[in-house]
């Protein structure tokens, strides 16, 4: 029976889901692996020659021999080298592209983002920050980039915060960065999200759920990266030292206090808004809308485009395909019931909608939120 070591920092959710991931292909497959959980906490012990090692961060690795020069360890983060091999990579662009959508979604029309001082790390976030600017430039939103953060106290990162036009959706790579980002702005009594709408990456618990305001993050696929690691696991077991990474891509944005704003100010667009969360299966809501709130077709338009910069269809469309995955997240109806549920014609109608707007189709996007039970 194979000996598997699974090296991790310590049991956080997002390590759960890439188990569950990991136990979900072993089971899959009827292979019979002896997977032993290992944290640093524990003070592990070297891992026999025998066995296969597997970690999520390859600095996890830092204090564990490696194994054997022909089959290095596998991980998720981290560059590879003759140790260990990085057996997923992570498609930063579209990253990049959901941060703007969820602040257009929001209505905001001016965002920035905050470059690393480090070169290395400015480098490996690049496909992240340049796909957010050309996401935001085609739709119409004004981005600034701000200075890095700096041994003088932040202040030129803080001084030209204060002078840019609010609200201000600033985008964050990573979930530590966001974190740093709001505590600066908490210092400096800059109101978040009402001036200030932070979005971080990877939903990290510690640094999104242990702070106040909640810090909104787009999640990382962590069950299907634990199914990465089974497959390059079983490819590594059947000759191949160095599987080819697999690409992984955003679920979606795990919406907290951050960018949680008050409705709109305008009372015609917030009644409009109300109307077509309510109405998602309504196939004109445009001008149903209208009548019902008694306004002209031409007016509601002209006002909801000039508070939230997009048309009535649009945010309908975006208001079923979010009770759609709200419906994927949390049920188990079949795809037929939540496409009747949101509006859609179909399966198909819904299928196209979905992965339209989210870049996955309905199945796999389930299969990477709802994790089995252990």
């Amino acid at each position: 029976m194979p000996t598997v070591l699974v090296y991790v920092d310590f049991l956080i959710a997002p390590h759960a889901q890439v188990l569950a991931g990991l136990e979900q292909y072993r089971q899959q497959h009827g292979l019979n692996w002896s997977i032993d959980v290992r944290t640093r906490s524990s003070h592990p012990p070297q891992p026999s020659p025998d066995a296969h090692v597997l970690t999520i961060h390859r600095r996890m690795l830092d204090f564990v021999k490696p194994v054997s020069p022909t089959r290095p360890a596998l991980c998720l983060f981290g560059n590879s080298d003759a140790a260990c091999h990085c057996c997923i990579t992570l498609d930063g662009a579209a990253f990049g592209v959901l941060a703007a959508r969820h602040f257009r979604d929001l209505g905001l029309r001016h965002a920035a983002y905050i470059p690393s001082h480090n070169p290395k790390i400015r480098q490996s976030l690049a496909p992240y920050y340049t796909s957010f600017q050309e996401a935001c430039a085609r739709n119409d939103m004004v981005l600034d980039i701000l200075p890095c953060g700096s041994d003088d106290g932040d202040v030129a990162l803080l001084s030209t915060l204060r002078s840019l036009a609010k609200p201000l959706g600033i985008y964050c790579a990573t979930d530590g960065q966001a974190a740093w980002l709001l505590d600066r702005c908490l210092e400096s009594n800059i109101a978040v999200p009402d001036d200030v709408a932070i979005l971080g990456t990877s939903d990290h618990p510690h640094h999104c759920v242990r702070r106040h305001p909640t810090i909104s993050s787009i999640a990382f696929p962590w069950f299907l990266m634990g199914h990465a690691l089974g497959l390059s696991l079983h490819r590594q077991m059947s000759g191949i030292a160095r599987p080819d990474p697999l690409p992984m891509h955003p679920v979606r944005v795990v919406e907290r206090e951050s960018t949680c704003f008050l409705p709109p100010g305008d009372p015609l667009v917030a009644a409009a808004l109300s109307w077509l969360q309510q109405h998602l299966r309504n196939p004109q809501p445009l001008a149903n809308c209208a009548q019902d709130l008694a306004c002209s077709v031409p007016t509601l338009s002209r006002r909801f485009r000039a508070v939230l910069g997009t048309s009535v269809k649009q945010v309908h469309a975006r208001l079923r395909h979010r009770e759609a995955m709200r419906l994927l997240t949390n049920s188990r109806h079949d795809l037929r019931t939540i496409a009747e549920a949101c509006g859609y014609a179909d399966v198909a109608a819904l299928s196209v909608a979905f992965k339209r707007l989210s870049g996955w189709s309905p199945g796999r996007w389930r299969m990477a939120v709802q994790a089995p039970s252990a």
